[in-house]
């Protein structure tokens, strides 16, 4: 397909790098499976798993029957999975009938700023001080029980020496953190860690209020096997949140980081489906559902950003093509080499469409 000319690069320090991705990563739409190069690993993992998993063979998303409704949450299934397997949190709306994969994958059913997102959050404890942290656990301290059932009791003798050979460097740490943090992640995932012989027969409200409230909490729920609602806190989760209380109340914060939430570190991907080509709100301008959707896109401050539509044939890439190209090149607050993935689901050949653009710095003709 043939793309807009261009003059020059805008001069920038990385200029030859800039032209060179952009050569390497034409601008033009390939139907799936064909071998198209992509830039980006999340592109390329994307096209290859979401085009594997709708072109199965009596795949419900090509039926002429199927809503435009159920194939947006057949999509979403899909990218909730990909995300889980590279360890990514995932927000979306409609994945609470989603298939779980076979080692358990979390997804949060809710739509936040987009359709689907995946993201990376500060961890919600982590050891930021190796060695103070392992003498911690090594001590043999009348007023620190907690740390004596640990290192005695959770910890298994190889994983005790994998600690007493700890070194700052090399693969000693690597195995130390590795360890320290299955350690962390099975306490916090696990039963409640407070009993008084632990604490210095300190009672659980003398320790943290709000751990007890939690865990009256928690045992009200498993009492009432209340059910699990989309929008209800689970009773895993206030179990989690109870044990990191615990857990912040012996290690001192140099140790041990504090707990944090609402904190996201970066947005691996964003994505937007809509099938409607216009809305109803205007209707006079061509493609404008896609078009207002696309914005949200734009703005957004992400690695990948998908944008999945439907086309009534092939030739209606053409239009949309020149929108997509010149919203990106447009948009002054896009920073340099910004990815951009679109699908296109052809109604009439039930293909499918797919085209990246590296967001490289070209200007457009006068």
């Amino acid at each position: 397909m043939q793309r807009l000319p261009y003059k020059k690069l805008v001069k920038s320090p990385d200029t030859s790098a800039s032209i060179a991705l952009f050569r390497e990563c034409k601008m033009s739409w390939k139907e799936y499976p064909n071998k198209t190069k992509l830039c980006g690993l999340n592109s390329k993992y994307i096209v290859k798993t979401l085009g594997k998993e709708l072109c199965k063979c009596s795949h419900e998303f090509f039926e002429d029957t199927t809503t435009d409704g159920r194939r947006t949450e057949i999509i979403k299934c899909v990218l909730a999975r990909i995300g889980d397997e590279r360890h990514y949190k995932v927000y979306a709306n409609k994945l609470s009938d989603c298939p779980r994969p076979s080692d358990g994958g979390k997804w949060k059913s809710r739509e936040w700023l987009y359709d689907l997102h995946w993201y990376k959050e500060v961890n919600d404890i982590k050891v930021t001080n190796l060695r103070s942290f392992i003498d911690m656990l090594k001590g043999s301290n009348d007023s620190d029980k907690l740390s004596h059932y640990l290192w005695t009791v959770r910890l298994n003798a190889e994983q005790r020496k994998t600690l007493d050979n700890y070194h700052s460097s090399g693969s000693s740490a690597m195995k130390t953190r590795k360890v320290v943090d299955q350690l962390l992640n099975d306490i916090i995932k696990g039963q409640s860690i407070y009993k008084r012989t632990r604490f210095n027969g300190k009672s659980l409200k003398d320790i943290s209020s709000e751990a007890s409230t939690l865990f009256n909490r928690w045992r009200m729920k498993l009492k009432k096997k209340l059910k699990k609602k989309s929008r209800a806190v689970s009773p895993e989760k206030i179990l989690k949140r109870h044990n990191r209380l615990l857990l912040q109340y012996t290690y001192p914060e140099k140790v041990l980081s504090r707990n944090h939430e609402y904190l996201p570190t970066r947005l691996p991907l964003v994505a937007e489906i809509e099938w409607r080509p216009k809305r109803d709100e205007d209707s006079i301008v061509p493609y404008s559902g896609y078009k207002f959707d696309f914005q949200k896109l734009l703005v957004a401050n992400a690695d990948l950003r998908l944008m999945i539509f439907k086309i009534n044939n092939k030739d209606e890439i053409k239009g949309l093509d020149d929108y997509f190209y010149k919203a990106i090149k447009s948009y002054t607050n896009l920073a340099d080499n910004s990815q951009f993935l679109f699908i296109a689901f052809d109604e009439e050949t039930k293909g499918l469409y797919h085209a990246e653009y590296p967001n490289v710095r070209i200007e457009l003709p006068s």
